[in-house]
């Protein structure tokens, strides 16, 4: 009995408390998957139309703000707590007070009714990414999305505001460039695609971003969010260069038209996957070297298996034979560009 008390009483000194940890962003699906949930869900039962709004994505790197109601914050990349120790980019020592400040006093109202607010963006500009427009830019942050979480809630919003400062060099991404209106009545998938396409297609000659700070150069895409019951959900649509062929192909396709280890892997890795790879040493603190071939490989599979997830469920593909034939392709290129100092993509089967 005495227990329950303490417990009782530990819970209602603890209501306004969140427990400092990390906070990583969710997980951003394709348009196949976006397109595969919506015909799947209920929505069009009680919804006549579904609008979707588009931003530039940025390709950078994520990075994101912790503030709690204690006054407290936290500084994140995507998979790890920062401080003067475990940096990324240089982005604790960039993100300084005046920076954290200045988003903190734009989301004051937020702070008032929840315990802790998130703020994600892109960490981006010279020496972060390369060949592209942005990567001519000063380094800059961008917030696209806002977490917000009490002892009942966890959900994301893209607010209604202004996050801008020359001067700091923060920059959000929370106005819409693009929005499209879904009926339900006129639904199809291969217009919907075709419409966004063109789209997506504005960016392989010009990033609508970088164009507003008079930076010529291509961009990487756009990210799409919806609004249900007020949480913000995301979906992503790159151009070709940052596609990897299996979210190009027809999920309709049989794996009897794919058949072979080789087609598989031409498939699910591309160059930027792999670069994905490296960025994730990078992030940890680890070298790019052979006694860490292991958190490589582990950080593509296991990209493969969650981004190329409905490719390989039409397909039949199982996640053991995508573990064993693309982590044997991922050591084989880790180890051919550890000897010869080569990290350009080269399929070696």
């Amino acid at each position: 009995m005495f227990k329950k008390i303490k417990l009782l009483i530990k819970k209602l000194f603890n209501k306004n408390k969140v427990m400092k940890k990390m906070y990583k962003f969710q997980h951003i699906t394709h348009l196949k998957d976006f397109i595969y949930g919506l015909k799947r869900s209920n929505y069009f039962t009680y919804n006549d139309t579904l609008e979707i709004y588009g931003t530039p994505k940025l390709h950078g790197t994520n990075a994101s703000i912790v503030f709690y109601k204690d006054g407290s914050t936290q500084i994140q990349s995507r998979n790890n707590i920062l401080n003067q120790h475990q940096d990324n980019m240089d982005f604790y020592k960039w993100m300084n007070p005046e920076r954290v400040a200045f988003i903190k006093s734009n989301i004051t109202e937020l702070l008032n009714k929840y315990p802790m607010v998130i703020v994600y963006g892109e960490y981006a500009g010279k020496a972060i990414q390369k060949n592209m427009a942005i990567s001519e830019m000063e380094r800059f942050f961008a917030p696209f999305a806002i977490r917000l979480i009490n002892d009942y809630q966890d959900f994301y919003i893209v607010p209604d505001i202004k996050m801008f400062n020359k001067e700091l060099r923060i920059f959000d991404l929370f106005k819409t460039e693009h929005k499209i209106t879904i009926d339900k009545k006129s639904f199809d998938d291969l217009s919907f695609v075709e419409t966004i396409d063109s789209y997506v297609k504005q960016y392989e000659t010009q990033d609508v971003f970088a164009e507003k700070f008079g930076y010529k150069g291509v961009g990487e895409g756009i990210v799409w969010h919806y609004i249900i019951d007020g949480a913000a959900y995301f979906f992503k649509t790159k151009i070709d260069e940052f596609q990897t062929k299996a979210q190009k192909v027809n999920k309709d396709k049989s794996i009897e038209e794919i058949k072979e280890d080789k087609r598989i892997v031409e498939y699910c890795l591309n160059e930027a996957r792999l670069k994905q790879g490296l960025d994730y040493l990078k992030e940890n603190n680890l070298e790019v070297d052979l006694k860490n071939i292991k958190p490589f490989i582990d950080f593509i599979v296991k990209d493969v298996l969650r981004e190329e997830r409905r490719f390989l469920e039409d397909n039949a593909i199982t996640d053991k034979r995508i573990s064993k034939i693309v982590g044997s392709e991922c050591a084989n290129w880790f180890k051919r560009a550890i000897r010869t100092g080569d990290f350009q993509w080269k399929n070696l089967f």
